[in-house]
């Protein structure tokens, strides 16, 4: 009896199975009539009747039915996500406001993933409801899992497109939408890189940056490469040290202001191919090889190669209107010649060549070579770049050439009766403020002795424009009036500051003390009739020769040279009216000569 009972389970089991399996097939179906079928196979199916009410609502959407099943879906599993976002939708289009939001708020009391978040962002959005559109797109955010992890996991670009047609506002689109979520933030930024949104994107990265993890260097370098592209100098520059800062990039900080504009420069690591460092773009018939043990870059010409190549390249951060002069060593051990390898400047904004002074020789051992150019105005990345360029009538060159040692010096703008306009942004940004107080009993002018140009108050010789005022002409020091006056100290190269104040105010009618506050510094003459007086604490001394001369929150970045010479730059940012007129000094240089007392 047993074993006919249990024969009967199992033909009741079986017919039930090919029972479900008939409906489940049905209901894949793409005509009403099928899935119907399958509805009445298995009448307890919701997900059947959410199936038929779609495909009645396409033809017949006036249909009572279709509210009919989706009311029987909901019956049978009032859990069911997608019928009540369904019928939801379908009050909304049928202007029943009211029911389409309980409806979507009861879609979400029941399911807290990103669906129901999904569709009320939309339906608040629809409706013109920003807040609660903001605090249901956040909510997607929130509860979406990363990709990487999840492959099934929901795309967060959408909600970010819909962000972007609610305000063009980063800001607000920053504050409103984006959690603090490594990966939300990683996508974000890939969402901003792809649609072109840099300046959005700029304070994002460093956020990013700031996480330290190797795995968003992808996204990010991307992100830099296209800042560098665009270009957008600071931005990249920021971005590139926070990278640094944080150990996912080994490089060298940049500060393009100070100098610091070449990655890389010693050839000692190998080449991030990427941002701002070593590029070797593709070359047919050129062979480069490079090594960090000797830190050498060897460029092997077969002689085949096109008539023009781009060897080596790299981005680099620059300053508008600056001269730069690149050193390197290189030899030619197995070359007879090397006409048309030369260094090239092209600048990214403004998509021309740069002019680049400098010409290479064969030369079997290592020698000395150098590139001078000029960065134009409103010009902030060029692309430093070795290239082979035929010329015509030679032939192509052949054979191997190796580079090392490579420098990148600044060079300041010449002073030819004046500072060049185009680096008065830079120079405002390195000053270091000075009060200075000039004491004034004596009408004569100061006196340029050799290369020394020395200043007493009065003019400065050879410099730029000084607003001239009355002077005062009693003899007598007592009754000298004064004027206070603010100097920027700027830029010092190759003197301790005892040297370059001694050397370039030693005047037969100047001299110069320190007060009680610093201490008297050598060197100084002390000649009646002009003297002048620092008040403040200047500066500490500084031995040998000063990289960064710090006072207060400012930095003031050496000088490399003006016309040949070191210099130390000074300009008058402030003045207060006195009694005494004396000349207010709107910017000048102080050039002073080799001999001046090299520590």
């Amino acid at each position: 009896m047993k074993y006919y009972l249990a024969s009967v389970i199992l033909l009741f089991a079986a017919c039930q199975s090919i029972r479900l399996a008939q409906a489940d097939y049905q209901s894949a179906q793409s005509d009403l009539s099928s899935v119907m079928r399958a509805c009445r196979l298995a009448p307890a199916a919701a997900n059947y009747w959410l199936r038929a009410s779609n495909l009645r609502e396409i033809d017949r959407p006036d249909d009572p039915a279709v509210d009919a099943e989706l009311s029987r879906a909901l019956e049978l599993n009032p859990r069911y996500t997608e019928a009540w976002i369904e019928r939801a939708l379908r009050a909304e289009i049928h202007g029943r406001v009211a029911e389409a939001e309980r409806d979507y708020l009861m879609a979400e009391r029941i399911d807290h993933m990103y669906k129901p978040a999904w569709a009320l962002a939309n339906f608040y959005l629809r409706q013109g409801h920003r807040e609660k559109f903001w605090l249901y797109a956040r909510r997607c955010l929130e509860v979406v899992e990363p990709r990487r992890l999840e492959p099934a996991s929901y795309n967060p670009a959408p909600v970010f497109d819909l962000a972007w047609r609610v305000s063009h506002d980063p800001a607000e689109i920053r504050q409103q939408l984006i959690p603090p979520r490594h990966f939300i933030v990683a996508d974000y930024l890939e969402y901003l890189r792809a649609h072109n949104q840099l300046d959005a994107g700029a304070d994002l990265a460093l956020e990013l940056a700031a996480f330290g993890d190797p795995g968003d260097n992808f996204n990010l370098l991307n992100f830099c490469e296209q800042l560098i592209n665009t270009p957008k100098c600071q931005p990249a520059v920021r971005l590139w040290n926070t990278m640094i800062d944080r150990g996912t990039v080994r490089s060298e900080r940049l500060a393009p202001e100070q100098g610091a504009s070449l990655s890389n420069p010693d050839l000692k690591r190998p080449f991030a191919r990427v941002g701002f460092d070593w590029r070797l773009p593709p070359a047919e018939g050129v062979l480069r090889s490079h090594f960090t043990d000797s830190r050498e870059l060897r460029v092997e010409f077969s002689g085949d190669q096109p008539e023009s190549a781009l060897i080596l390249y790299q981005s680099i951060p620059v300053v508008a209107g600056c001269a730069y002069r690149l050193t390197f060593r290189y030899r030619t051990p197995d070359m007879d010649h090397v006409e048309g390898l030369l260094w090239q400047i092209w600048d990214y904004a403004g998509q021309r060549s740069i002019s680049v002074a400098g010409k290479m020789e064969a030369h079997p051992e290592w020698t000395p070579g150098e590139a001078r150019f000029t960065i134009p105005k409103d010009v902030s990345i060029v692309r430093l770049g070795l290239a082979y360029q035929r010329p015509a009538g030679s032939t192509r060159i052949h054979g191997t050439t190796a580079f090392t040692g490579f420098r990148l010096m600044l060079i300041p703008p010449r002073a030819l009766g004046g500072l060049a306009s185009a680096s008065e942004s830079m120079w405002s940004r390195l000053a270091a403020c000075v009060p200075l107080t000039l004491t004034c009993s004596d009408a004569a002018s100061p006196r340029a002795v050799g290369q020394t140009i020395a200043f007493c108050g009065l003019q400065a010789m050879s410099c730029g424009p000084m607003a001239r005022g009355s002077r005062a002409r009693d003899e007598n020091p007592a009754s000298a009036r004064t004027t206070d006056f603010s100097l920027c100290l700027s830029c010092v190269t190759g003197f301790s500051l005892s040297a370059v104040f001694s050397t370039v105010l030693t005047c037969p009618r100047a001299g110069m003390d320190i007060d009680e506050n610093c201490g008297t510094w050598p060197g100084f003459s002390r000649v009646p009739g002009c003297a002048a007086a620092v008040s403040g604490a200047l500066c500490r001394k500084v031995s040998g020769v000063p990289d960064v001369i710090r006072h207060g929150d400012f930095v003031a970045s050496p000088l490399t040279e003006l016309n040949s010479q070191p210099c130390l730059r000074l300009a008058a940012i402030r003045s207060k009216p006195s009694a005494c007129s004396l000349p207010v000094v709107d910017r000048f240089f102080l050039s002073f000569s080799a001999s001046g007392g090299r520590r």
